[in-house]
């Protein structure tokens, strides 16, 4: 019985912490969307306000039995025409997330392009707070593996990459992605790498263990696990090398789609 009782609370203590480490990403995408949609929503209020000023201005003008100014027509059209492109242009960010986030569980091929860049749509104002941005990207084919579930591990590993970073100006701090053809034909490699505090030789090869971590704050051990996971089911491989005062790069090695 204690053994049994142990190892239910061991696994609600798993459950607990993996809902933890995914909360804190979403919180993460979270907050790009909102910075992605602050800009055409300003814009859009900005411009709402203008109309009404100059929709007053020409209802003043009837009342006095005045003609109505060409000036303040145009300038009408012109805000309208700017709502209509701050609305479209939260529309896109909308149709994003659901690309990014709502896919049906059941595909099993993946776009890597596709999901580098709306991840990188929701998150670049996050990471620009930390550290200078690198993406060095080539075409390459659709890969093995679930687009909702790959999402996950970019997210995890960028959200990695910016808690490396030591306090210092975002200047100084780097975090990038690559994505390229591997070296060995029928692969595809995708790196995330960070000029971060790095890693003590003898504990890189622990980090995708269940509930190690070497951050002090904010980590639950589960992110790279669960990466680790996620991409050993697709068929492909996840490293990591690393030094201390380094950095560390994570390569991920994913399989071509058959078609």
């Amino acid at each position: 019985m204690e053994i049994y009782q142990t190892r239910k609370k061991i696994a609600d203590l798993e459950t607990r912490m993996l809902e933890t480490e995914r909360t804190y990403a979403l919180g993460v995408v979270a907050a790009g969307v909102a910075h992605e949609l602050r800009n055409p929503l300003a814009a859009m209020s900005m411009n709402l306000e203008l109309a009404r000023i100059r929709l007053d201005a020409m209802n003043r003008s009837l009342a006095d039995g005045s003609s109505v100014d060409p000036a303040n027509l145009i300038s009408l059209a012109n805000a309208m025409e700017k709502v209509e492109g701050g609305v479209e242009s939260a529309k896109k960010i909308a149709e994003g997330l659901e690309l990014s986030h709502r896919r049906r569980d059941e595909e099993t091929t993946a776009d890597l392009a596709e999901i580098l860049e709306l991840t990188l749509k929701f998150m670049r104002a996050a990471l620009l707070k930390r550290a200078r941005l690198e993406v060095d990207t080539v075409v390459v084919p659709v890969v093995q593996g679930s687009p909702r579930e790959l999402g996950q591990v970019l997210v995890n590993l960028l959200v990695n990459a910016m808690q490396a970073m030591p306090d210092q100006l975002p200047s100084e701090s780097l975090v990038g992605v690559r994505l390229s053809p591997a070296d060995e034909m029928g692969w595809v490699r995708l790196q995330v790498y960070d000029n971060g505090e790095g890693i003590d030789e003898g504990l890189v090869n622990r980090v995708f263990d269940p509930f190690f971590t070497t951050k002090t704050q904010g980590g639950t051990g589960l992110g790279l696990a669960i990466s680790k996971k996620i991409i050993e089911e697709a068929g492909g491989s996840i490293s990591a090398e690393s030094a201390p005062s380094e950095g560390t790069t994570f390569t991920v090695l994913l399989p071509v789609a058959v078609s």
